[in-house]
């Protein structure tokens, strides 16, 4: 126990968080140990603590940020950037499906696509269409894991009202790249926070 609290003090130490008490620490140390994923507790100074699939989050609380619920549109080809996601993303054309390519780009059957392509975050209600069926993003986030203080701030490849891909997760079942495809759409983005968390798209 006292080198939780040890531990706690360290970590107030290094955010130059000033006056937490023993009442807090002890309300802090009791969330880690008997808490779950998305229990939080305020601190001092605007900082908050949250828990994240067993790890601890401190940081510092900021303003809202603005969040877009039409979207931008995507110009084809074109590129764009998405600052408040720190995300910058390219759409192009390309001559064939790759047998190997990674997680940061997506493919689809452009002249499939349910509406105009745009990039948003997510929305209350969303839902993403999945093998298994439609299955509710929130759901979805939940269900591989991705950090609450990261969901609002996820990019959502969309196309009319229908999410086509969540940039790096999954890519659902709309506008499929098929044999018959004559126009093959390539979806590329770039994140530096996933950089930083050795984890790319």
């Amino acid at each position: 126990i006292a080198l939780q609290r040890r531990v706690l003090r360290e970590a107030a130490l290094r955010l130059k968080l000033d006056g937490l008490s023993f009442e807090r620490i002890e309300a802090v140390r009791t969330l880690l140990l008997t808490g779950k994923t998305g229990d939080q507790q305020r601190l001092p100074g605007g900082f908050q603590v949250q828990l994240s699939y067993g790890n601890a989050v401190f940081r510092k609380l900021q303003a809202a940020a603005p969040v877009f619920l039409a979207g931008i549109q995507i110009p084809v080809p074109g590129k764009g950037c998405l600052p408040e996601a720190g995300l910058e993303f390219q759409a192009d054309f390309v001559n064939a499906y790759p047998l190997v390519h990674g997680p940061a780009e997506a493919f689809f059957d452009f002249d499939a696509l349910p509406g105009p392509l745009s990039l948003r975050f997510r929305q209350p209600g969303d839902t993403l269409l999945l093998e298994q069926g439609r299955k509710k993003l929130k759901e979805f986030l939940i269900d591989v894991k991705v950090p609450q203080q990261e969901r609002d701030k996820l990019p959502l490849f969309c196309a009319g009202t229908e999410i086509l891909w969540v940039a790096g997760w999954r890519r659902t079942l709309h506008a499929r790249v098929q044999t018959k495809t004559k126009h093959i759409l390539r979806l590329r983005v770039v994140q530096e926070w996933h950089k930083e968390k050795d984890r790319g798209f």
